[in-house]
């Protein structure tokens, strides 16, 4: 006995998206084409296979102290 057409049952993965969208992965650098969108989704914004997703933050917590660097910070002290 097959399943009812219900939502959830259907094998169709693109059924209710309506981004289709297709990122660029090549531009033109002096001329020449080149790679530049190893990290980018595919279509739809799906990720491609192999690919990961990279966390925005950092998985440190922002440290104590000023954001100068150490020769700025600590000069003529």
């Amino acid at each position: 006995m097959a399943l009812p057409f219900l939502p959830g049952n259907s094998r169709n993965r693109q059924l209710g998206k309506d981004r289709f969208h297709k990122s660029q992965h090549f531009d033109y650098s002096n001329g020449v084409p080149l790679l530049v969108g190893t990290e980018k989704p595919g279509i739809g914004g799906e990720l491609l296979l192999g690919q990961e997703i990279k966390p925005k933050f950092s998985v440190y917590p922002k440290g104590e102290g000023s954001d100068l660097p150490a020769w700025v910070a600590f000069d003529k002290q």
